[in-house]
């Protein structure tokens, strides 16, 4: 009975089709030829040995929870240049607390892990350098029964090498190594040390990463399986596990997209915006904000831009400049055509002043504009006939203005902070008896009476048809 081996290591092969062409009859006059061996040296500096080294727990029934150190190697294949992406397979770094990758020519480099999805047995690795080279993906949907393939890794206890072969199945699934399993099955050999190696074909295209082969030892009997790669579907769902941070910051996705010349593939975490993307649907920020902006007849999506400086501040918080960077490394929908002065286009929307005949309610200290307006919309939203506001907490706080800014609200006056030579300015927070925010309020940061408090007071009772409050935390420089 055959065995089945994950090739634990580098990457594969043998160039094949060079073999195929020196055994066959001489070719007639005017038949072509097939030349791999420039296709060959163009791909193997994409292909780079892997070599792990970390601790395992140790044997089962051992009186002492001890760990062993471990080593292992393997293969990757660039697929990112630029940013120094590597894709292997996940029980290639499985265990590594240090990663070593040796490229062709020489140089070895400390990688990081991105990110690993063990039910396909994927995994990102990065590494910082120059001048890398990548091979691009192909869409292996398109792979046949019978086309020819090569395979590029680096066997344990040998260098590079190439082999090749032909694709003898697709889409087998009863091999019994992955959760999941859609695996190309090839004769290009695949050896221990291949795991994680490149599966190309004659265009020069990734369609699959060697992952396995069918043997009853170390050596190949001549049946290898990859992993297949389809362009424009995700690659990875995967999780860092590193500490105890939440999943949101931590999910990823490998996603392919196509452009007149390459696949270029990226890799954004998805965790903040799946999470929050729910909940800006179910409190009807969505609703609410897409209305209202509806009528400006913008040449962008300001709900998008607002849901993305939001999202921003909630995990980060900084500044829309900060925001424009930060987007870059999540898949968020509906930004990819955002610009930065769309961001400060929302941010100046949001803020801005409304009509005079919508101006009953303001206070001395500022007008009503547009986040007014947001904000008792998405209070009637979730509003029932049984819905009231019996009781509602106030809490505040002191900011300062640094740089320009704060022309409006900001005065010099006490500051918590001790930084009294900044403008201040007072920011309170509305929150229901059951801890939900309503609303938040702003007035200038030298008003230390508590008297102040009356007229927003009097604007939120307007606003909400409040009954009673209790103002926690009222005093401007205690909160």
């Amino acid at each position: 009975m055959s065995r089945m081996f994950a090739a634990g290591a580098l990457s594969i092969a043998v160039v094949a089709a060079a073999s195929i062409a020196a055994n066959a009859a001489a070719p007639l006059p005017g038949e072509a030829t097939l030349k791999v061996a420039p296709l060959i040296k163009k791909l193997t500096p994409a292909v780079v040995s892997i070599e792990i080294s970390g601790h395992v727990p140790s044997q089962a029934g051992a009186k002492k929870r001890e760990t062993r150190e471990t080593r292992g190697a393997g293969s990757g294949v660039i697929y990112d240049a630029r940013h120094g992406f590597i894709m292997t397979n996940s029980h290639v770094i499985e265990h590594a607390e240090q990663i070593t990758v040796t490229l062709t020519d020489g140089r070895k480099l400390e990688a990081k892990r991105v990110g690993a999805d063990l039910d396909f047995d994927l995994a990102v690795i990065k590494v910082e350098v120059e001048d890398l080279t990548s091979i691009p993906f192909a869409d292996s949907r398109e792979l046949q029964i019978g086309d020819f393939v090569l395979a590029i890794s680096f066997p344990t206890g040998m260098g590079q090498t190439v082999s090749s072969g032909i694709v003898g199945g697709l889409h087998r699934n009863n091999v019994g190594i992955e959760q999941y399993e859609n695996f190309i099955q090839t004769d290009a050999a695949i050896y221990p040390g291949s795991s994680g190696g490149a599966l190309v074909n004659l265009e020069g295209d990734l369609v699959g990463i060697c992952t396995a082969f069918s043997g009853s030892g170390n050596n190949n009997p001549g049946m290898g399986f990859a992993t297949r790669l389809t362009a424009g579907q995700p690659l990875l769902r995967c999780t860092l596990h590193v500490g105890s941070g939440s999943i949101a910051a931590k999910a990823l996705t490998v996603s392919a997209a196509a452009d007149d010349t390459a696949i270029k593939v990226a890799v954004r975490r998805i965790g903040p915006a799946l999470v929050f993307e729910r909940l800006w649907e179910e409190t009807g920020c969505r609703a609410v904000i897409s209305a209202l902006a509806g009528a400006r007849g913008h040449k962008f999506v300001l709900e998008r831009a607002v849901f993305l400086t939001v999202l921003h501040r909630l995990f980060v918080s900084g500044s829309d400049r900060a925001a424009d960077r930060w987007r870059e490394d999540y898949a968020i929908a509906g930004v990819a055509g955002l610009d930065l002065h769309h961001l400060y286009r929302a941010m100046a929307w949001l803020g801005e002043e409304l009509p005079a005949k919508e101006q009953d309610g303001r206070t001395p200290f500022a007008p009503r504009c547009v986040k007014d307006v947001i904000e008792e919309r998405l209070f009637a939203h979730r509003r029932d006939v049984f819905t009231k506001l019996d009781l509602v907490f106030m809490d505040t706080t002191s900011l300062y203005f640094e740089g320009a800014g704060g022309q409006t609200l900001g005065r010099h006056g006490y500051s918590k902070d001790h930084r009294p030579d900044l403008r201040q300015m007072i920011l309170a927070v509305l929150l229901d008896g059951d801890g939900r925010p309503v609303c938040w309020e702003m007035w200038p940061g030298n008003t230390a009476d508590v008297t102040t408090l009356i007229p927003v007071i009097d604007r939120l009772q307007r606003r909400f048809a409040i009954a009673c409050e209790i103002a926690s935390n009222c005093d401007p420089f205690q909160g």
